[in-house]
């Protein structure tokens, strides 16, 4: 019973999020959604309790294929540095082609909360490495104290630079622009831009497969 119940929550999330892609979020409902998955129209409402909590359960989708997408494809780096980075990069790519994009720029407090249930404690962690690692000079303590005041700055920014991915501005492009314009870890600016150009074009190669990921996994 508990692998129907969770097969079919996998159908109505999959089937939501290409109606959104095809129709826009705006144009959908239980009756579509549920049609699309092939489920009767009561079996939504055991699992969602409306259309909102459908996107939010979509948007936390997206975040967690990022963080699964990216343990796979960097296992080989070395840079705790780089794979902070790394993240952040495919975050853009990520919701560039996701459905979902348009409705998590008009609601970005849900992905603020997202943000703090279900990665910040992975970055931090990661952020211990890096100071572990050499990677980040000066006090421990103060690095810390001053990444967790940067980073509400840098995700405002992110947040804000989701209309820009709207407007079809090139998520690459966006990615650069964002990151360099917040001096999260005190790099002088020549050696940061040189540092996001090399994530860009080392890391481009899988930008399609991450903006699928979600639409084709299972």
């Amino acid at each position: 019973m508990q692998t129907r119940k969770a097969s079919n929550r996998i159908k109505l999330i999959k089937a939501a999020a290409r109606l959104i892609e095809s129709d826009g979020y705006k144009n959908i409902d239980v009756t579509k959604v549920t049609k699309e998955a092939e489920l009767g129209y009561g079996t939504f409402y055991n699992h969602f309790s409306g259309i909102t909590e459908l996107y939010e359960e979509i948007t936390k989708e997206v975040i967690l294929n990022i963080q699964d997408f990216v343990v796979d494809i960097t296992s080989h780096e070395t840079s705790f540095l780089r794979q902070i980075f790394i993240r952040n990069y495919f975050q853009f790519h990520a919701f560039f082609g996701s459905p979902i994009l348009e409705w998590v720029a008009e609601n970005p407090t849900f992905l603020m909360k997202i943000w703090d249930d279900n990665t910040k404690n992975t970055t931090n962690e990661i952020i211990k490495k890096t100071i572990k690692n050499g990677e980040l000079k000066g006090d421990p303590i103060e690095i810390l104290d001053r990444f967790e005041n940067i980073r509400e700055t840098y995700r405002w920014n992110f947040l804000g630079s989701l209309h820009s991915l709207l407007a079809g501005k090139d998520p690459d492009v966006a990615f650069v622009d964002n990151t360099e314009g917040v001096d999260i870890f005190s790099m002088p600016y020549k050696e940061k831009r040189e540092f996001l150009r090399s994530i860009v074009s080392e890391y481009k190669k899988h930008s399609l497969k991450i903006q699928k990921i979600f639409l084709e996994g299972s």
